[in-house]
């Protein structure tokens, strides 16, 4: 969602070529230990393309860390809209249960298909969480040391602004696929207390939230119509905030 301030506010594309972007990940997941025994298909699995089948294997084998740590960033921006999935537990492993997952099929395979699905409303969900964020707190303080962390604190529209302009209201149960629902005031809450953890694990990260008359859904959107995909002025806003706090192009 982050990704797309560059995305839709703009930017061309030598503006964004520089930039690694970890996606389809959660907190729960992106601390846990790999899953023992996965193997990523030589060619990418599904329909995924091969940018989809490295975030998925990514996240599964944990691979993130090293990627930001040679990366070596300078702003590291947060924000929680792929903590809108399921997880996936053996009881060791975590694995968030994206769209780009579920579309691979993997999660039938070994060793997915041995894990449970866990919601992500669940107290279980909410553990593993806050225990991911507090080693992503320890990760940072050890191996990213003078990176400035930014919270892009987002939340889920509740109205969108149709081709017309006119502002109209977000059915508020939606569907992420086929048996699995969503409603936008249950993940807000959860969303909410997330906020609520950074500010007591993550202390010196800034946080930046749009104002509500930006809070928008946009119909016209390249990725459609969501709770997630904004309207162009929220875009320019989260910018305008990242380059206060030394984000540059």
């Amino acid at each position: 969602m982050t990704r797309d301030v560059w995305n839709l506010a703009g930017f061309e594309d030598d503006d964004r070529r520089d930039l690694l972007y970890v996606a389809r990940t959660s907190f729960a997941s992106l601390g846990a230990p790999p899953a023992d025994g996965f193997v990523p298909p030589e060619t990418p699995a599904g329909d995924l393309t091969a940018w989809e089948q490295r975030m998925v294997a990514d996240d599964i084998l944990k691979r993130s860390f090293d990627r930001l740590a040679d990366y070596v960033p300078t702003h590291l921006i947060l924000d929680f809209i792929d903590e809108r999935f399921d997880l996936l537990s053996d009881g060791r492993s975590v694995a968030n249960y994206s769209w780009e997952l579920h579309r691979s099929g993997l999660r039938h395979a070994p060793p997915l298909a041995g894990f449970r699905q866990v919601s992500r409303h669940s107290e279980e969900a909410g553990g593993l969480w806050r225990r991911g964020l507090e080693v992503f707190a320890d990760f940072a303080r050890r191996r990213l040391p003078g990176v400035r962390l930014i919270f892009h604190d987002a939340r889920w529209a509740r109205d969108y602004r149709d081709a017309a302009g006119a502002v109209r209201p977000l059915d508020p149960d939606r569907v992420l696929w086929e048996g699995l629902p969503a409603n936008i005031g249950d993940h807000n809450r959860v969303l909410d207390r997330y906020a609520r953890a950074v500010r007591e694990v993550l202390p010196a990260a800034f946080h930046v939230r749009a104002p509500a008359p930006a809070q928008l859904a946009d119909e016209g959107h390249r990725w459609g119509l969501s709770p997630f995909h904004y309207v162009e002025a929220y875009y320019r806003y989260a910018w305008d905030r990242f380059v206060e706090l030394g984000c540059r192009r």
